[in-house]
């Protein structure tokens, strides 16, 4: 192996931990064969990562900053119940165009948040923008009242489990293309907008 001169480092280790995530999955990841992917030392990757769940818990809070800023954008639509909606649009979207991070972020693999701050931080930002769309249609009666918190979970499970179903291919039918998930969402966004109406 050689040693790494060039670019950086962290986000090549990353890049190539996801490929072998897309190959092997969680359980076939390892920093040795993260090391061998990028053409470095057994050693180098220690630099960067401590172990395997810090490489992990690094790729999801990049996810998480994606989905976050997602949510963020969807809070600056005028319309509140749109806005609300677009956010689930993206949601479901992000899963589709990054399924590995998807996976990783949702995995449970970090049980303890003190030692990932900044995944924490992400991840709470991300569902933050969330709990703020609720209440943004609360605010305009298009929501009905209660416990902003309650009623973002009841959304982020619908909205996570269409994700998932979507990234695992169960919306294929025989016979029928595949529905992008601005035609998926249309149809089933309706469903979630008349379970949290006011």
């Amino acid at each position: 192996m050689t040693s790494y001169h060039h670019g950086d480092l962290r986000a090549e280790l990353m890049k190539q931990a996801l490929k072998i995530l897309d190959k092997k999955g969680i359980e076939g990841l390892t920093l040795r064969e993260v090391a061998r992917a990028a053409k470095v030392s057994h050693t180098a990757p220690y630099r960067h990562f401590k172990d395997k769940e810090d490489i992990l818990a690094a790729i999801a809070e990049v996810g998480f900053t994606d989905l976050a800023a997602r949510g963020r954008r969807a809070l600056e639509v005028a319309d509140p119940l749109s806005g609300y909606l677009e956010y689930g649009r993206e949601y479901i979207a992000f899963a589709a165009e990054h399924p590995q991070y998807f996976r990783i972020m949702f995995s449970g693999k970090f049980k303890d948040p003190a030692s990932c701050p900044g995944l924490k931080r992400e991840g709470d930002a991300a569902f933050g923008a969330l709990v703020a769309a609720i209440e943004r249609c609360q605010a305009a009666g298009v929501v009905r009242a209660g416990s902003s918190m309650e009623l973002a979970l009841a959304a982020w499970s619908y909205v996570h489990g269409i994700a998932n179903l979507y990234i695992d291919g169960r919306f294929q039918q025989e016979g029928k293309l595949y529905p992008t998930v601005t035609e998926m969402w249309t149809l089933l966004g309706k469903s979630l907008i008349q379970g949290l109406g006011a």
